[in-house]
């Protein structure tokens, strides 16, 4: 049955989340039995389509995105914004976006700059500190986040406790059943990652090289294709 096979065999970055959600689902520990390059808060919404059964991982995780991604409009809804300059790219990048999970932090980030427009000093921080849980660059998000009460010492106090707890939570859990070594083997793999080719760092490298000024090479290292300047 190669036509089923094809239709219900996660492939490239789903194939890798399917992994881990079957690692899982067999009782396996991120961070101790096996070594997840991701953050620890990505790993539910690995696992959580495999719920629906093998045969429908990928119709599950669709869903769980296009889920997120209705959350999300109503947050830049709310927020007013124009939910069509979002929905544009994701409609255009197809596959890149729907085979992976970037939707699941960035609905936490924009939900926590919502709260922080809001005053909701505790939920904004402790909002954004799970979607640094679940993919780190959310962290960069911090100054938007704190500027509403950047002169109410208290209340960045209260920040800064918020966003400390799920961290807290998330380190006592993983360190309680014994996955330090595998937490600190993702650190170091995440301090030696370079450049991804599709990141944003990478286009003034890219427009410099297209006009001759750099030399460029890629290189493929961390399950993922890196840029070297020259």
């Amino acid at each position: 049955m190669v036509i089923q096979e094809g239709l219900i065999k996660p492939w490239g970055e789903l194939a890798l989340y399917y992994d881990f959600a079957k690692r899982m689902a067999e009782g396996q520990l991120p961070y101790k039995d096996f070594f997840p390059e991701y953050p620890p808060l990505a790993m539910p919404f690995f696992r959580i389509p495999l719920v629906f059964g093998v045969e429908y991982y990928m119709l599950a995780y669709y869903g769980l995105v296009a889920l997120f991604i209705v959350l999300t409009i109503l947050v830049i809804k709310k927020m007013g914004g124009n939910p069509f300059a979002f929905l544009a790219p994701v409609l255009v990048l197809g596959g890149l976006f729907w085979d992976r999970f970037d939707i699941f932090p960035a609905f936490f980030t924009v939900f926590a700059v919502y709260l922080s427009m809001k005053k909701k000093v505790f939920w904004s921080s402790f909002v954004l500190s799970l979607g640094f849980l679940t993919k780190i660059y959310p962290l960069l998000l911090i100054p938007i986040i704190v500027w509403p009460f950047i002169k109410e010492p208290k209340k960045l106090i209260l920040s800064g406790i918020a966003f400390i707890i799920p961290i807290f939570i998330v380190l006592v859990v993983i360190l309680g059943y014994g996955g330090k070594e595998g937490l600190l083997r993702f650190v170091q793999f995440q301090g030696k990652r370079g450049i991804h080719l599709e990141s944003v760092r990478t286009t003034p490298l890219l427009i410099q090289y297209l006009n001759g000024k750099i030399d460029l090479e890629t290189t493929y290292q961390h399950n993922t294709f890196e840029v070297i300047q020259k």
